[in-house]
């Protein structure tokens, strides 16, 4: 891993990771006529990383030991594209930074999050993770937009709250002694 984000160039033009924020705030200080205070040499963006993944461990594990688990991904081939699409797009964006084209590994979210839409009572989550994951797909400006990077922390925890609830849930599946009732298919 340190050598792959040794050889990735740290970049806020046309980007995305968990450094990109923190070098464009940089460069709008240089804009703005002022020094760069270097926040992606520091320990700002790997906190705010973990903090991120934290939160959304947490409200996983919360979920699943409470049994709520709206809108799992399901054993289909529609779920299983979801979860390397997210896992690629996870995992990408904790190197610090890459170029926007790795992003077309969303496009493997799009038929779960389709079928979450057609077939939820609430499809409203689903369809905002859509709207958000197609405008994130469409923001590789040549210059940096902070709109855009909060967009890609939004899409960070929302991928991970997915995953993690998941592997959460199907951990509890497996440490519940199985069920002596007939009608129970958990």
């Amino acid at each position: 891993m340190p050598l792959i984000r040794q050889n990735t160039l740290v970049t806020y033009v046309v980007s995305y990771g968990y450094k990109v924020l923190f070098v464009g705030i940089d460069h709008l200080r240089f804009q703005g006529g002022r020094g760069p205070i270097r926040l992606a040499d520091m320990w700002a963006p790997l906190v705010a990383l973990v903090v991120v993944l934290g939160v959304a461990a947490l409200v996983a594990m919360k979920r699943s030991v409470r049994g709520e688990l709206p809108l799992m991904v399901g054993n289909t081939p529609a779920g299983n594209a979801f979860l390397f699409g997210a896992g690629i797009y996870v995992g990408t964006f904790m190197l610090g930074s890459n170029f926007m084209y790795r992003l077309a590994f969303l496009l493997l979210c799009l038929p779960q999050l389709q079928d979450w839409t057609s077939h939820s009572r609430s499809p409203a989550y689903a369809r905002a993770l859509i709207v958000v994951i197609l405008s994130s797909l469409s923001n590789g400006l040549a210059s940096f937009m902070i709109v855009s990077q909060i967009i890609d922390w939004g899409i960070i925890f929302g991928l991970s709250l997915k995953i993690l609830s998941n592997v959460t849930f199907g951990i509890t599946k497996l440490a519940r002694p199985p069920s002596t009732d007939p009608k129970d298919t958990t």
